[in-house]
This record gives structure tokens, C-alpha cells and sequence, in this order.
């Protein structure tokens, strides 16, 4: 499972720290370093903030390389498609 490398990687792209990173899920910074040095997954409760603080979808977290996401698509959270779906259904 790759999601600690892929947090790693999110992290590092939006220029956050792991204390930025914990204090915004309200977590401790020790808990992040363990998800990105794979000792620890994160809780499957924060799954959807951790999303959302990274602007991806929570599938998009389990990928095998956060870097194969490089289509603009990939990176859609759910809700986003959901309303693209609602939009084209009401024309």
C-alpha cells in the first residue's frame, strides 16, 4: 500500500509541513511522519479530510503512484464529478 509515499508526496506539493498537515486533521505530527515512513496507515475515519485538505479523491490516495495521477481528472473529488453528472442530466 502506498498511501504514506502518496500523503509524502501531497504534502510536499502543497508546500506543508507535518505539523501543518496534523493541525489541520488535529492529529499529532508523529502520526503523519508514520503514515509517510509506512509504520502506520491513516484511520479510515480521516480518509475524507485527508482527501479533501490534498484536493484528491480518496481512491486517488491508495494509488499505486500519486504521480501517475497527472490527468486533471484523477484528481476530481467525488462531489466534483457528482456535480459535473447533475449538470449534464439537467440540460
Amino acid at each position: 500500500m502506498n498511501i504514506g509515499n502518496n500523503i509524502k508526496q501531497l504534502r510536499q506539493k502543497k508546500n506543508l509541513t507535518q505539523d501543518q498537515v496534523a493541525e489541520k486533521l488535529g492529529i499529532s505530527y508523529q502520526a503523519v511522519s508514520k503514515w509517510e515512513n509506512n509504520a502506520n496507515t491513516p484511520d479510515i475515519s480521516l480518509l475524507p479530510q485527508i482527501a479533501n485538505l490534498f484536493d484528491v479523491s480518496i481512491d486517488a490516495l491508495f494509488s499505486e503512484n500519486i504521480a501517475d495521477y497527472s490527468d486533471l481528472n484523477h484528481y476530481m473529488k467525488d462531489d466534483d464529478v457528482i456535480r459535473i453528472v447533475q449538470m449534464r442530466g439537467t440540460k
